[in-house]
């Protein structure tokens, strides 16, 4: 079975594994199958993210697990703040309703 295309990745969505139709091309599933495989997804790393509020710092502070620091009593976030913080922790649209 070939690779997915970074754009076939992209167009998955939600779904979590794949295979390839000989006729179709990719065909998405949210679940396993004994004969599909997992979509490879590059992980989000939020510690090179810059918040557009300039009071809010990551810092690491072990492993996987990080500290928010917030130098004011008022912050903002942005859409996109509120994305960057989604994909580190891994929600999807469905988990959002």
């Amino acid at each position: 079975m070939r690779d997915l295309t970074p754009q076939e990745i992209a167009d998955a969505g939600d779904n979590k594994h794949y295979f390839i139709d000989s006729e179709f091309g990719p065909i998405y599933s949210r679940h396993m199958k004994s004969f599909t495989q997992p979509i490879p997804r590059k992980e989000f790393d939020i510690s090179g993210y810059e918040f557009s509020d300039g009071d809010i710092n990551i810092h690491n502070a072990i492993g996987d697990r990080y500290e928010l620091y917030v130098t004011s009593k008022c912050i903002e976030l942005n859409k996109q703040d509120a994305i960057a913080l989604a994909k580190h922790f891994k929600l999807t649209a469905s988990d959002l309703l």
